[in-house]
């Protein structure tokens, strides 16, 4: 229309003639505020210019790897690998090295990627404790990164920055249970990552390999996650989708979801179905691969089982394990012990971000489904003080890229316009998000964590020391939520307050006990203290010098061996030693007749025969005056009949049989009472503080 140079022009429709945002700056349209209530109006203030990501890896791993070193006589001791769970790992190579199939011929609850990433580390670096702690190490600096890039993207405060620091050593711990937890908690790190950053469908992809490792939490992380992505492709459609008489929506315009013309045909209802494509494309090439890579080393049979959570849902029910189970209470009971113990441990600053996070997730959850309806895929827009968009706004949905989507991590456009830089996509994936996006990035990640860590309480909390599975969760969401408002932020330094207590009372409790433990030859460089020493030489003295081994009919019976990278099969000689030939030269039989050859007796000298029993533990393979293990794991619905069966042949043979000196150090033998039938012709000849000795009558 013709302009008026006298300038008294008729109002117009504001889509006909755009604001000029040069000249109109001050002219802008008012914005109803949101029917939930804002919960950024005193939100501490964020850096607008991120810590470096290099600079807070270089900062967290320096951290890791000096704790690491610090509780090396806790990572490395004696009964964790003799008995405990870590050597079990170190027994599952071994068994599947020389053909056994995980949940076939021995039982395995876990996934196989674990078992796969753990044949070729210890190819390289042997299959020692101190190589099964070079991974822990490593996995808690790829931990590390995933945990800068996270605190790069949601832009913390002071407050988040200082939990991270203080609370690192109880987020990634210096050594786990096995190779499943460690390759869980590195995926799961990095997924958190990722989507704090805006991309979801890498995160996605992270928690599809993480369900590889350990079939847990990452089936429900992967749900909120498609949840999330189509909910996200739902706002583009909507954003993208034409009105009547209007044509496509203009995403310049921060009224258009207040005037859209509501005979819109049936926007909320529509997908951007290539942004979907793209997000879901990384997930399903991941799960393609993996499924290639261990289908064909382990088969079919194995891999399906170790990909769904059914048995480890089943020994948990036969375990009765919960978190309100009396044993469960002794780690986060105050009553358990007295109360100044119980303030030096995790468990207090664990517990009580535990609860924090559930009312955090209630809160960000309202934001994210009845304030800005989002998985309505409504526009909702709401005020802040610093005219940064809210959650749910407009404002904070991702723009479109290359026709396509950057999926939360474009830049807004008074940033495009200002930035040097052309915009591509590899630019974007490594840039941090919008402080826009961040905002509804903050409530996702606050919400999802907080269903994660809720549903590993009440269904998935198993011993004692379950809480070490997933802290990393509940460190990254609590010191995401510190910048929700002031409120938050003051909660988050009070908890970081009990995590330093804790963090102090555990470096000097380190320290101590580097200076009571030390290695030696006869525990097989494992750390012990005097008493432990002690123990293990009178059981190793008991063994040697007692008689010489009963006479087993054994057609040619023959052993294998796992010396680092090499596979062997050692042979039964004369005294002055066996012959080994490498696997090549093996019988072809071998790998397929597996369960024949676990199920003979092994003599590995002339001496007396001596069997290493425990529920877990790698006291078999770590030390020659034991049998070779036919098995990993004795616990109730997890190992195989064939399995236990293997395991009274080898004792009813066996002329001594080493044991933990009781039920709550894992003496396995009474949960099968035809193991308990096994040991009527033996007698304890010793039996101390921790390991007890049994003859053959």
């Amino acid at each position: 229309m013709p302009i008026d140079p006298s300038g008294n022009n008729p109002p117009v429709n504001a889509r006909d003639n755009p604001i000029d945002p040069l000249i109109d700056a001050p002219r802008t349209t008012a914005v109803p505020a949101p029917p939930f209530p804002h919960s950024n109006d005193d939100a501490p203030a964020s850096s607008s210019a991120p810590a470096s990501v290099l600079t807070l890896w270089a900062i967290y791993a320096v951290e890791v790897v000096a704790i690491g070193i610090l509780r090396i006589p806790h990572d490395l001791a004696l009964f964790m690998f003799a008995f405990g769970d870590r050597g079990s790992w170190l027994v599952a190579q071994y068994l599947t090295a020389h053909g056994a199939r995980p949940t076939i011929d021995f039982g395995f609850p876990y996934g196989l990627l674990p078992l796969l990433f753990g044949r070729a580390w210890f190819a390289i670096f042997g299959l020692t404790p101190a190589a099964f702690n070079a991974a822990m190490m490593t996995g808690g600096v790829a931990m590390a990164f995933g945990m800068a890039r996270f605190a790069n993207a949601m832009r913390l405060s002071r407050v988040g920055q200082l939990l991270m620091v203080v609370a690192l050593p109880v987020a990634i711990q210096s050594s786990l249970p096995g190779l499943s937890h460690l390759l869980e908690a590195v995926a799961l790190c990095l997924a958190i990552s990722e989507h704090a950053r805006g991309n979801r469908g890498a995160a996605l992809a992270l928690a599809t390999a993480a369900c590889f490792a350990k079939a847990a939490l990452g089936y429900l992380y992967g749900l909120l996650l498609i949840l999330l992505i189509v909910a996200h492709c739902r706002r583009l459609s909507t954003r993208n989708a034409p009105t009547e008489g209007v044509g496509l929506a203009s995403s310049d315009d921060p009224t258009e979801s207040i005037g859209a013309t509501p005979g819109a045909p049936s926007a909320l209802a529509r997908l951007d179905w290539l942004a979907l494509r793209r997000s879901l494309m990384p997930a399903a090439v991941t799960a393609l691969l993996l499924f290639a890579l261990a289908g064909p080393v382990f088969g079919a049979r194995p891999l399906l089982e170790s990909l769904l959570p059914l048995n480890g849902m089943k020994i948990y029910r036969s375990q009765h394990f919960s978190f309100f189970t009396p044993w469960a209470r002794t780690f986060w009971d105050p009553r358990s012990q007295p109360l100044g113990r119980f303030f030096a441990t995790p468990a207090p600053f664990w517990l009580g971000s535990t609860i924090w996070l559930a009312l955090a997730g209630l809160l960000t959850g309202g934001h994210l489904f009845a304030g800005s309806r989002f998985f309505a895929g409504s526009r909702s827009l709401s005020p802040s003080p610093d005219g940064a968009g809210a959650a749910g706004s407009r404002v904070s949905s991702p723009l479109p890229v290359d026709h396509g989507t950057d999926d939360g991590t474009s830049h807004r456009r008074d940033e495009i316009a200002a930035s040097s830089h052309p915009l591509t996509r590899s630019r974007l994936w490594s840039s941090p998000p919008s402080e826009c996006a961040t905002v509804q990035l903050r409530h996702e990640i606050v919400f999802c964590c907080a269903v994660l860590q809720t549903l590993f309480v009440l269904r998935f909390f198993g011993p004692p020391t379950s809480w070490t599975y997933y802290p990393y969760i509940v460190v990254m969401a609590v010191a995401a939520a510190s910048v929700i408002n002031s409120v938050t932020a003051r909660v988050t330094m009070l908890l970081a307050f009990v995590a330093f207590i804790a963090l102090d009372a555990s470096l000097v409790g380190a320290a101590s006990q580097r200076k009571m433990y030390a290695p030696s030859a006869l525990t097989a460089g494992l750390w012990a203290d005097a008493a432990d020493r002690a123990e293990w030489s009178t059981v190793t003295r008991l063994i040697a010098g007692s008689r010489g081994p009963r006479t087993v009919a054994a057609g040619g019976p023959q052993s294998v061996a796992l010396r680092g990278a090499q596979v062997g099969i050692r042979t039964a000689g004369s005294s002055s030693g066996a012959v080994t030939r490498p696997l090549a030269e093996a019988p072809a039989s071998l790998p397929r007749a597996a369960e024949a050859s676990l199920s003979t007796v092994l003599p590995n000298s002339a001496g007396p025969r001596t069997v290493a029993i425990g529920v877990a533990g790698a006291a078999s393979i770590l030390f020659p005056q034991f049998e070779k293990p036919v098995g990993a794991y004795l616990v109730r619905d997890e190992a195989t009949p064939a399995e236990v069966e293997r395991t009274i042949e080898l004792i009813k043979a066996a002329d001594f049989v080493v044991r933990p000196a009781s039920v709550s150090l894992g003496d396995p033998i009474y949960a099968w009472p035809e193991m308990t039938r096994a040991f009527d012709n033996f007698q304890v000849i010793w039996k101390g503080q921790t390991y007890q000795v049994c003859r053959h009558r």
